[in-house]
């Protein structure tokens, strides 16, 4: 899903497009529906069957295809020989037969038998006068097992001239199984083409009020028709998130720098190491090639030092005498002392080159020592233990300078996580006002999940799914109009509430949502807030 952290009360591009609202939603009116080329092909087939047969359809697709767009659109358009019902996503079996008796526009019953018996006689006057009385069953399979049960008996129901009752449109995820029901005559629901991207899109932004250019390229079109596969709900939010300017990124540009970086580091210690162990089985070498002090300092020059400073924080308790030590004890010290993986590129570079300096002029001054063989060896004890003791306090200042573990992820992200699921699995409690929304800290974070011109629309948004816990309300103006705004959810801190998010249950977590500072909720109702 799409989010978009802001002060504003609705997305940027809402403003900067003119549009009166978000056109990606699913609260479209009926000129944003994308009468398709295989979308009309399938809402005709659909009318002709209901006309035609008294097998009951059986609408699969996956989510976000269009099912629920496709049946209000029938239920719009519909003929005069067609009368559609639709049974509510939840409630007892009294409850159900009720709301079915009312879109009938029957008198209702007090009990389940009357109330069936209400339905049946309901539906052989609508027969008799050649009215086809059609049962929509959305997401069958959210219904319990009752449900599923009595909905089974009505499409058995027959009328004195053995003719059946009902006709009913039921919609089902793809994966659903319905072996077990071969009287159902399965439909599918056909995905966009790719040639078909840009006029759906068009057709949702001009309902919106939009009328310029399409704001999308052709890279954008492909990139939506890739990711989506042609599924419409899929297509919204990509375009969502576009206009938003958080479009997601591919994983493969966050996985391969940090391979580079490891890949990186372990060959610069490989060949500092190899470098090192061929200095020391070629030093006898090394050394005839070296004739006199003077050639010294016309054929070895050293490349020059990164940085001073990270040549003083390397070096530690250098003097004269660790510059006379012996070239095999010099050279053994720099491969003990081989930084590990953690250290950086640029710290290893600059200890090699102050080692390679502090080396080479060792071995000028020890080509020019005439020293006797006693005080040589003297020498080299001496220079021992002072080459020891640097490397103890190189070896401290190296282990004060490793990173410390990184801390683990606070606590309150997971504590969000926990209560957004906790509050979508209790009952059902009383929504809040604005004065609980003024109550609520300044920097702390919420979804703001939609905004109508009609609370009713609100309400039936609430319903619908099934919003418990930490769920709002409040009216502020827009165009000198009363404007209605749901919010959902109070979180510390930003990425605290898109972890949250994340853990939504569906269908919550396919809807286009804002992420707003309680701040900016604050200002709006304390400049535009009026009652509701």
């Amino acid at each position: 899903m799409g989010e978009l952290t802001a002060t504003s009360a609705e997305p940027a591009y809402i403003n900067r497009l003119a549009l009166s609202y978000s056109p990606f939603t699913q609260f479209t009116p009926d000129s944003a529906f994308y009468d398709g080329s295989h979308i009309k092909q399938r809402r005709l087939l659909i009318q002709h069957l209901l006309r035609a047969t008294a097998t009951p359809l059986l609408l699969r697709a996956d989510k976000g295809m269009g099912k629920s767009t496709l049946l209000n659109q029938l239920q719009r358009q519909a003929a005069s020989d067609i009368h559609y019902c639709l049974l509510p996503a939840s409630g007892n079996k009294l409850a159900l037969c009720q709301s079915v008796l009312a879109d009938l526009q029957a008198e209702s019953a007090s009990d389940e038998a009357g109330c069936e018996a209400q339905i049946q006689q309901r539906l052989a006057q609508l027969r008799r006068v050649n009215i086809v009385p059609v049962l929509v069953v959305e997401d069958i399979e959210s219904q319990p097992e009752t449900v599923r049960q009595m909905l089974s008996e009505w499409l058995n129901w027959r009328g004195q001239d053995e003719q059946s009752l009902w006709q009913a449109i039921i919609t089902a995820q793809t994966a659903t199984d319905f072996s077990h029901e071969p009287t159902l005559q399965k439909l599918d629901m056909p995905a966009l083409e790719s040639r078909e991207i840009e006029p759906y899109l068009m057709q949702r932004l001009k309902a919106a009020g939009y009328q310029g250019e399409i704001p999308f390229n052709s890279r954008d079109l492909q990139r939506f028709y890739r990711q989506s596969g042609g599924n419409p709900g899929k297509i919204n939010q990509l375009a969502h998130q576009q206009l938003l300017g958080t479009a997601p990124k591919s994983g493969l540009g966050f996985t391969m720098p940090k391979l580079f970086r490891q890949v990186g580091r372990w060959s610069v210690v490989l060949v500092l190491g190899l470098i090192i162990a061929a200095a020391l089985v070629f030093q006898q070498q090394i050394n005839s090639w070296i004739d006199k002090p003077e050639q010294i300092e016309e054929d070895i020059s050293l490349p020059p030092l990164v940085q001073e400073n990270e040549v003083a924080t390397v070096i530690v308790g250098e003097d004269e005498a660790a510059s006379e030590a012996d070239p095999r004890q010099e050279l053994a010290d720099l491969l003990a002392d081989i930084p590990p993986p953690e250290q950086t590129v640029t710290e290893t570079e600059t200890e090699t080159e102050t080692e390679t300096e502090t080396e080479t002029e060792t071995e000028t001054e020890t080509e020019t020592e005439t020293e006797t063989e006693t005080g040589v060896v003297t020498q080299s004890q001496s220079q021992t233990e002072m080459s020891v003791s640097v490397e103890a306090e190189e070896t401290r200042q190296s282990e004060e300078k490793k990173p410390e573990t990184a801390p683990a992820a606070p606590a309150a992200e997971q504590e969000a996580v926990r209560d957004s699921q906790q509050q979508l699995s209790e009952p059902a409690d009383a929504v809040h006002g604005k004065d609980w929304v003024l109550q609520q800290k300044a920097n702390h974070y919420t979804f703001q999940l939609m905004g109508a011109w009609n609370a009713a629309e609100v309400d039936e948004f609430i319903d619908k799914y099934a919003l418990t816990g930490d769920v709002a309300t409040f009216t502020s103006l827009r165009n000198n109009k009363p404007w209605h705004v749901l919010i959902y959810g109070v979180y510390p801190s930003r990425k605290a509430a898109l972890t949250a998010s994340n853990q939504w249950p569906a269908p919550l977590n396919t809807i286009p949502t804002w992420l707003r500072r309680f701040d900016s909720v604050h200002k709006q109702i304390r400049e535009k807030g009026v009652m509701p």
